[in-house]
């Protein structure tokens, strides 16, 4: 995570703090420390907030993970997930469809093409793409406990 947190020394305030699979512990430190965070996509992981403590008010977040990604699904990321959107004052989850981790790699063989143009359409900017229900986390947000049983 310290590697993770020095990349950033030398960029300028008001940077997205997109962060893959395990380089998603970090982000939380960064929206915290770095002054002007703009947002922090998560990608195809998210940690406990215990770890982290409440998220920085006035930074967005997205998580995004595939619903039968097993490092995402059955190794507490999803939870976590679900925690996140329902502390932060504007977080969101994206689930898409697969079982693949690393799906937004093209470089790598697990990459989904259609998966990954999925979060080009969210947007560095993090607009909300559904109003949140009346208890603060997404009408939409699917319900994966059959899978994790």
């Amino acid at each position: 995570m310290e590697r993770g947190v020095r990349a950033t020394d030398d960029l300028p305030a008001g940077i997205v703090l997109a962060a893959v699979s395990l380089g998603v512990l970090a982000a939380p430190r960064l929206a915290k420390t770095r002054p002007g965070a703009a947002g922090a996509p998560l990608l195809e992981a998210c940690g406990p907030t215990s770890e982290f403590g409440t998220w920085t008010a006035g930074v967005p977040a997205q998580v995004h993970g595939m619903d039968a990604d097993p490092f995402f699904t059955l190794e507490g990321d999803v939870d976590a997930a679900r925690a996140l959107v329902t502390e932060a004052d504007d977080a969101e989850p994206f689930v898409h469809p697969g079982q693949r981790h690393l799906f937004s790699d093209s470089s790598l063989a697990s990459y989904d093409a259609a998966a990954a143009a999925l979060l080009t359409g969210s947007g560095a900017h993090l607009p909300r793409a559904a109003p949140p229900a009346p208890d603060g986390v997404r009408a939409d947000w699917p319900d994966r406990s059959a899978r994790l049983a």
